[in-house]
């Protein structure tokens, strides 16, 4: 964790996680190979913006006056008050929300806005600039990761070693 400007960074190698609260009572559980700004004034704006590049599990404090925002590689990810985790590495092509509880609004510059409900999951594919919903995910398998857990399920080598790379810095 530093100050960068007028910026506060935290920036996660590879093969550590790491949790902090933000000034609003805000619980973001940071992943390896992760990074997360925001302003110092974070709680003077009208909304409460952080920036993420990698993954994170949110539980935002609920502040209907100041909504939260995650901005994550060109998408806006909304919330009033809710759990959720965001994924969005450089280089992966893909975007992942997955929607614990409460509601979220996913949205960007080349895609529909589209509100998440409780146990969905939305995947924006970058290159394709297509976006896709899924409904009754297992999210425990989106979000075990904080509590030291991962879950691979039916999914390809290819998608599962950069995950062991990042978590165990090998």
């Amino acid at each position: 964790s530093r100050a960068v400007n007028s910026r506060q960074e935290h920036v996660i190698p590879k093969g550590e996680r790491s949790l902090i609260t933000l000034e609003d009572g805000t619980q973001v559980w940071i992943n390896a190979d992760s990074k997360l700004e925001y302003s110092h004034d974070f709680l003077k704006g009208p909304t409460r913006d952080v920036y993420l590049q990698g993954e994170a599990y949110f539980d935002v404090t609920a502040d209907k006056s100041r909504p939260f925002i995650v901005h994550v590689q060109g998408v806006e990810i909304m919330v009033l008050g809710t759990a959720f985790n965001v994924k969005g590495y450089q280089g992966e092509h893909k975007i992942e929300a997955t929607l614990v509880h409460g509601k979220i609004s996913f949205s960007g510059a080349s895609t529909d806005n589209v509100t998440l409900a409780a146990n969905q999951r939305a995947v924006f594919l970058t290159k394709k600039k297509r976006l896709l919903v899924e409904t009754n995910v297992q999210t425990d398998n989106y979000t075990s990761w904080r509590k030291g857990v991962l879950v691979f399920d039916d999914q390809p080598l290819y998608e599962i070693l950069p995950v062991l790379e990042r978590t165990f810095n090998v």
